[in-house]
């Protein structure tokens, strides 16, 4: 299902983005009868949209959240996908979530490098082509996600996940500056669930073959396990 609305004003003062066109997005997860984690997605919407001049309507993006799920069964788990364009219309489809039939999950390593200086990396957007060709690439080969590294081989992301690593009993995650989204889950478990005290770190490859689990996240799927 899509819903549409349109801001009841547009700042003057904002003007459009000349670099590709594209769109924001938020995936959320809806479960027990609301968004987890709704204020650390809007959050980073709201950082993208100041940082590429869309606009952005708070009040309107939460009426229109609330709106959109009226009709779902509370029983149920959905994955939410918010759309806003530049102008500020939004555009919301929705799913039920599927799980993985088996744990841990194949991963591999994408032949593809991402370059850290590209602004779009630490934002959600729909301009997105190569990770949308890896994730396809690999899911046709029976892989769950493609585990990316940049130019100078530190390991970033995965095409729908941020990454953790197991070492003993503590969990590390790549830094920012390696190029990778600011994920929801991955700022949940850095700065406000307690039971896991993750760090950053720079990892490698032989980082990734020697730890003693690996878990590809979002705030969709949480924490899924990984092989390589």
């Amino acid at each position: 299902m899509s819903y549409f609305i349109k801001p009841e004003s547009q700042d003057p003062l904002l003007q459009p983005f000349t670099g590709p066109d594209f769109d924001l997005i938020e995936t959320i997860l809806w479960e027990n009868g609301s968004y987890f984690l709704r204020d650390l997605h809007l959050a980073r919407l709201e950082r993208s949209a100041k940082h590429f001049l869309f606009v952005y309507n708070i009040q309107e993006i939460n009426g229109f959240l609330d709106h959109a799920v009226l009709s779902f069964d509370k029983n149920e788990k959905y994955r939410i996908r918010l759309v806003v364009k530049k102008n500020g219309k939004l555009q919301l489809s929705s799913q039920e979530l599927d799980i993985p039939e088996k744990l841990p999950v194949k991963v591999v390593i994408s032949p593809s490098r991402t370059d850290a200086m590209d602004e779009f990396l630490y934002h959600k957007t729909t301009n997105r082509k190569l990770y949308e060709h890896e994730l396809t690439k690999c899911r046709s080969n029976g892989f769950f996600d493609s585990i990316f590294l940049n130019q100078t081989n530190e390991v970033t992301e995965g095409a729908i996940s941020n990454i953790i690593i197991r070492k003993g009993d503590e969990y590390f995650t790549p830094p920012l500056s390696c190029g990778l989204l600011p994920g929801v889950y991955r700022d949940y478990l850095l700065n406000i669930r307690e039971d896991i005290i993750l760090k950053e770190k720079l990892l490698f490859i032989e980082d990734l073959k020697s730890a003693d689990e690996i878990f590809m996240i979002n705030s969709v799927r949480k924490m899924v396990p990984a092989i390589l």
